[in-house]
């Protein structure tokens, strides 16, 4: 019996497959770089950053499910590409953002004016 993967153990795997496979790592890549032109420019949204993922998460998971649910006995849902989605971005804004102090950002924490860096 095939039964559904929890979500979050399914983000992980998600995530780790596109950081491990070159093809979904450079679709990553470009993401980030276009969420960073996002930033500099100043519509960088927090709360619809996650949608820039989706298309690339539910491709990886709809692969892992056609190659690996049989073997695994487990099926990657949405909720897994969703949360897979807030992960991805968390680590857009911990590579580009934490470290850059005084840009702001709709819908939270940073929010200090004063631009630094490459921003």
């Amino acid at each position: 019996m095939i039964t559904n993967m929890n979500p979050e153990r399914a983000a992980d795997h998600i995530v780790l497959l596109i950081d491990n496979t070159q093809n979904y790592y450079n679709q990553k890549r470009t993401i980030f770089a276009s969420l960073e032109k996002k930033v500099r420019k100043g519509t960088y949204d927090r709360t619809k950053a996650p949608k820039a993922f989706s298309y690339l998460t539910d491709v990886v998971r709809k692969n892992w499910n056609k190659e690996y649910s049989a073997d695994q006995e487990e099926v990657m849902t949405p909720a897994g590409s969703r949360a897979a989605d807030r992960d991805l971005v968390h680590d857009f804004e911990t590579e580009y953002l934490e470290y850059e102090k005084g840009i702001n950002i709709k819908g939270g924490a940073i929010k200090n004016t004063v631009a630094t860096g490459r921003f």
